[in-house]
């Protein structure tokens, strides 16, 4: 062996360090993506149906108000 010419070093390498890291499912940020639609969805058909009862209530009233008036002019 020839020993005047020095040998190169590496340095030791894991082989962690050498693999790509594998994609972890996030679950909980997709349940909460989840919990928050079923909010908003939730939250839109209660407004809604609150405006539609008013509407309701206001459409009986006013039948009321003609039934009343026409019974005033007999």
């Amino acid at each position: 062996m020839d020993d005047s010419q020095p040998q190169p070093t590496t340095p030791p390498t894991s082989p962690e360090y050498k693999s790509t890291p594998s994609p972890k499912n996030s679950w909980g940020g997709l349940i909460g993506i989840i919990v928050i639609i079923l909010l908003l969805i939730v939250g839109g058909l209660y407004f809604w149906g609150a405006k539609l009862s008013e509407e309701e209530a206001f459409t009986d009233t006013a039948a009321q108000d003609a039934a009343t008036n026409q019974e005033l002019t007999q």
